[in-house]
């Protein structure tokens, strides 16, 4: 059985039936890793078909999927199937659904709370608008400082802040609910990559 065809059997399920997923299941260290991607595919997409067949097609067929996106990849410097392609798939899905955003390491304030406003009304995580300018003095502090006082904010109203790890000088920024943190950090390290959280040094 294709890993994909496994999870999308997985995803008809009962949602208390999806929490028993388990990546033992693929004894082999690789295809447990590319499970592990996969699943955290799902979580991250509220799976969508889409975006955990694209991240599939290029565990599977990295030459194929290069070729398929090769105008989004170029931005990024890629021409060829690379190890961390795949996880450079998820990124790119996400971000094309608005489910992630991609922001430098010197992002304005302004801009920064713009961002998160979106991702959390993509996903609906909030029925109300944050009054982030009782937390925020923008002149004040750096990209990193904000990112930081933000996480702060959300956890107030249950909600997490991440980064997807691309190890770039951008923040690939998620909001999830925070319950839900653990676990896709977790399965994040499982598949060899890391969701990071911003926390004040």
């Amino acid at each position: 059985m294709k890993l994909f065809d496994f999870f999308r059997k997985k995803a008809l399920q009962e949602p208390g039936e999806q929490e028993q997923w388990s990546i033992s299941e693929f004894p082999n260290e690789q295809i447990a890793r590319n499970a592990a991607l996969l699943e955290l595919s799902g979580k991250l997409s509220g799976y969508m078909d889409d975006i955990v067949a694209e991240v599939n097609e290029a565990l599977q067929q990295p030459e194929m999927y290069v070729d398929k996106w090769q105008d989004r990849l170029d931005e990024r410097g890629i021409t060829e199937p690379i190890e961390e392609l795949a996880w450079i798939a998820l990124v790119d899905a996400l971000i094309e659904e608005q489910l992630a955003r991609e922001i430098d390491w010197k992002t304005d304030g302004e801009t920064i709370i713009y961002v998160i406003d979106n991702l959390l009304n993509r996903k609906k995580l909030l029925d109300y608008r944050i009054n982030w300018s009782e937390y925020i003095e923008e002149e004040r502090l750096t990209t990193y400082e904000i990112l930081c006082t933000a996480r702060s904010v959300l956890q107030e109203h249950d909600l997490a802040l991440g980064c997807l790890d691309i190890e770039s000088d951008c923040y690939v920024l998620i909001t999830v609910p925070i319950q839900d943190m653990e676990a896709l950090i977790t399965l994040a390290g499982k598949a060899g990559y890391r969701i990071g959280e911003f926390i004040h040094e």
